[in-house]
């Protein structure tokens, strides 16, 4: 399964849907499906992995259900904006509303947002890679012949990394799976993931070092895996915003 080499922020735009008819026939489906929905603090240290429960479509707006912990609920009615993702039939969704509010809906408390003014969808199997930062790098260490080979990552998204590798004779083969590989997030911690190689090449950098460079699918990652890198990439981006700004 190929997965797009897309590392500038002007690549998102393509996945961007605008149509306010388009955007309630997404809502209504991601409720319809009753999946698992997470909701994003504006500082996007805090999440909740709720639901959305009802719509009210006259004013353009949705329920969804409160979390237990009233600290990261009240994050959530701190924020001036909130961010949602969530999948639709094996796509990735994401999308902002402004400030939700507490109200009690079917006499149980839940929260109220406002539709968005735009939804980005992912199309099937393609997700949205981030460059890695050169002074905050990213590292994973892959178990292979009885060592651990250390790779730099330089793109990173929920369906894969692309990685440059500095090991000389230790071949990390495409088709084969890697298990039990150490993925280092900065700020986030290390997790474990498994690995598919599906492309390698030799790439030799500006300094004259020859270094290989692997496209690797993540497999099976677990949730709450997913839900670092998402966060580390929305972390990146805006961080990257504000610097350019």
């Amino acid at each position: 399964m190929p997965i797009p080499e897309t590392s500038s922020s002007e690549e998102i735009e393509r996945f961007k849907v605008r149509s306010a008819s388009e955007i309630d026939r997404l809502i209504l489906a991601i409720m319809e499906g009753k999946g698992f929905v997470t909701v994003y603090s504006d500082t996007l240290q805090d999440f909740l992995v709720t639901s959305i429960i009802a719509l009210d479509k006259a004013k353009r707006s949705f329920y969804l259900g409160c979390g237990n912990d009233e600290r990261v609920n009240q994050a959530l009615l701190d924020s001036t904006s909130v961010m949602f993702t969530t999948t639709q039939d094996q796509i990735k969704i994401q999308f902002s509303t402004p400030a939700i509010v507490r109200v009690v809906h079917d006499n149980e408390p839940t929260f109220k947002a406002s539709y968005p003014t735009e939804v980005i969808r992912f199309q099937r199997r393609e997700y949205y890679r981030l460059a890695t930062q050169i002074l905050k790098p990213i590292k994973c260490f892959i178990p292979a012949e009885d060592t651990l080979v250390e790779t730099m990552v330089v793109d990173i998204s929920v369906g894969g990394i692309g990685v440059l590798s500095y090991r000389q004779g230790v071949p990390l083969e495409p088709g084969k799976e890697y298990h039990g590989c150490r993925l280092e997030l900065p700020d986030s911690g290390t997790f474990l993931v498994s690995l598919s190689i599906r492309t390698t090449f030799d790439v030799t950098l500006k300094n004259g070092v020859l270094s290989h460079r692997l496209g690797c699918q993540f497999i099976s990652l677990p949730g709450y895996v997913e839900n670092e890198i998402q966060r580390y990439i929305l972390r990146s981006e805006r961080e990257r915003r504000l610097f350019q700004n």
